[in-house]
């Protein structure tokens, strides 16, 4: 294990035993620690932005209908510790959820049908999300609003908590228990299939970007296919509409939110290559699959 003088320090205040420490994307810190025998998990942040990240993370944990979504959270709570922003969560092993097992992970909870909001009022939900919000964001956001009304002439949006980013590898299974965790980008209120869609798209993207098959952007057929793919095993309740509609929603939140963390990046110097590029990656690809739709009739 590679010497920091960052992490040794937090080990030596705070009196705990290192067990490992990964240094994640923009400059946040994962340690893996022991102490009066239980181990558990420091997450350290660096920054304004990754410290908003996980106070927003502590409020997720702490909200009532989240609680009520997922079968189990850890524990989780915010220590004291200089100007770093420091969470302490608990060990859950190392056995990972996989593609297949999302109902595994949820309870049966009822949507309250009368949760709508107003489209303009739920574009301005979109740049709290985001948190940290480039001007351009805003302006990029504005022209996506109009668009929207105008395309689909849908003046409420059903809303509901979320997770923000529920996929397989924000989930573990411990003591024969469905744990999800990693609520970062928690919301009270975003599109109510909005994790059911990130939880089946986003690791499909991801695939095609790490087995380096970016000119699928270029075969315009491959977005009617995950399309036709997601809708078919999850939402077929929707009309083709309203799927389209929520769709979208949820595309524009995570063009901008791509958006925004390449900026974040750019000014701050503190990501690695790899991470830069993929987050591109799936800023291009939202923003193709976006125009893919907004281009169909209804």
């Amino acid at each position: 294990m590679k010497k920091n003088i960052f992490i040794n320090r937090i080990v030596t205040d705070l009196k705990i035993k290192l067990i490992n420490f990964k240094k994640l994307n923009l400059n946040k810190y994962m340690i893996l620690a022991l102490k009066n025998k239980n181990f558990f998990f420091l997450k350290i942040s660096t920054d304004r932005y990754t410290s908003q990240l996980i106070k927003n993370e502590l409020k997720g944990y702490k909200n009532n209908k989240i609680k009520l979504k997922f079968k189990h959270l850890p524990k989780f709570k915010i220590i004291d510790y200089k100007k770093n922003i420091t969470a302490k969560i608990d060990y859950l092993g190392n056995k990972k959820g996989n593609y297949f097992s999302y109902k595994h992970f949820l309870n049966k909870t009822k949507i309250y049908k009368n949760n709508f909001v107003n489209i303009n009022f739920y574009f301005q939900l979109i740049l709290k999300n985001i948190f940290s919000f480039d001007k351009k964001i805003e302006e990029e956001l504005l022209k996506y609003n109009k668009l929207i009304i105008k395309k689909f002439r849908i003046k409420k949006v059903q809303v509901d908590v979320s997770h923000g980013d529920f996929v397989h590898w924000n989930t573990m299974i411990y003591n024969s228990k469905y744990f999800v965790y990693d609520l970062e980008f928690f919301s009270e209120k975003r599109v109510y299939i909005f994790d059911q869609i990130h939880w089946y798209l986003a690791p499909l993207i991801q695939k095609i970007y790490t087995y380096k098959l970016k000119k699928l952007i270029e075969k315009k057929y491959i977005f009617s296919l995950l399309i036709f793919f997601i809708k078919k095993i999850f939402f077929n309740f929707l009309s083709k509409k309203t799927f389209y509609f929520y769709l979208t929603l949820y595309l524009i939140e995570k063009e901008l939110y791509y958006k925004n963390l390449i900026i974040l990046m750019s000014k701050k110097k503190n990501y690695q290559k790899d991470y830069f590029l993929r987050t591109k990656f799936f800023m291009k690809f939202n923003h193709e699959l976006i125009k893919h739709i907004t281009r169909k009739s209804f």
